[in-house]
C-alpha cells in the first residue's frame, strides 16, 4: 500500500460502480426519502388532531399522537407505525371525539389528491424545477419512470460499449490475420528464390566441372 491516490473518474467498470453508488443511488434515495417523509409528516399532522375509539375530547385539539415514527435523515429505511397504535383503539379516526365521526380518516384519504410535491430537480434537490406541484401518485410515477429511463439508458450504453469492443476485436483480428498471410507469402517468396538460386549455383557447378574435364 503506497498511499498513492488513483484517479478513477470515467475510467472503467470500477468507476462506473463508484458513480452509481455515490450519485445515482444517492439521488434516488433522496427522492424516495422526500416521498416517505412528506407523506408521513402530512398524515401525522392530521392524526395528531384526532381521537381514538373511546377517547374523550381531552386534551382539546386531539391526542397529539403520531401515526408514523421515523428518523429524519433516512425515513424511507426507518419508517414504522407508531408502536402505541398496536392498541387499535388509539388509532385516531374521529376529529370531534363523537361516535361515528370518521373525519380524520377522510382527511388522510384526501391527501392523495393534494399537490404535496414539487418536481424534483436531480441537479439540486433543494431547488425544484419551475413546474406545477404533483400529488402522491404523480410524484411516485415520476420517480419510477425516471428510474426506468435511467435503467434503459444504462442498458443502451452498455450494449453500445459491448458492440464497440466486439468491432475493435474483430478489426484487430482482421489486421492480425492479414499480417500472418503476408508473412506466409513472404516466406514462400523467399523459399522460391532460394530454390531458384540453388538451381543456378548447381548449374554453374556442373558447367565448371564440364570445363575442367574438357581441359584435362
Amino acid at each position: 500500500d503506497t498511499g498513492q491516490k488513483i484517479e478513477l473518474e470515467n475510467k472503467g467498470e470500477l468507476a462506473g460502480y463508484i458513480h452509481a453508488r455515490d450519485k445515482e443511488v444517492v439521488e434516488y434515495m433522496d427522492r424516495l426519502n422526500i416521498l416517505v417523509r412528506t407523506m408521513a409528516e402530512e398524515i401525522n399532522k392530521i392524526h395528531r388532531l384526532g381521537y381514538g375509539l373511546g377517547e374523550e375530547k381531552e386534551p382539546a385539539g386531539g391526542m397529539g399522537r403520531d401515526f408514523f415514527k421515523f428518523e429524519n435523515d433516512n425515513p424511507a429505511v426507518t419508517i414504522v407505525v407508531n408502536p402505541e397504535l398496536n392498541d387499535y383503539n388509539k388509532i385516531a379516526v374521529s376529529k370531534s371525539g363523537a361516535r361515528g365521526d370518521g373525519e380524520i380518516i377522510k382527511e388522510i384519504l384526501a391527501l392523495r389528491e393534494e399537490n404535496l410535491f414539487d418536481k424534483y430537480n436531480s441537479e439540486n434537490p433543494e431547488e425544484p424545477l419551475e413546474i406545477k406541484s404533483m400529488d402522491i401518485d404523480e410524484y411516485y410515477r415520476d420517480l419510477i419512470m425516471s428510474l426506468g429511463l435511467k435503467r434503459e439508458e444504462a442498458r443502451g450504453i452498455a450494449y453500445s460499449q459491448a458492440l464497440q469492443m466486439k468491432q475493435i476485436d474483430e478489426r484487430r483480428q482482421e489486421i492480425s490475420d492479414v499480417s500472418m498471410d503476408e508473412e506466409m507469402a513472404n516466406m514462400l517468396k523467399y523459399q522460391h528464390s532460394y530454390i531458384a538460386n540453388s538451381r543456378v549455383i548447381n548449374a554453374i557447378d556442373e558447367m565448371i566441372e564440364i570445363v575442367i574435364n574438357l581441359i584435362r
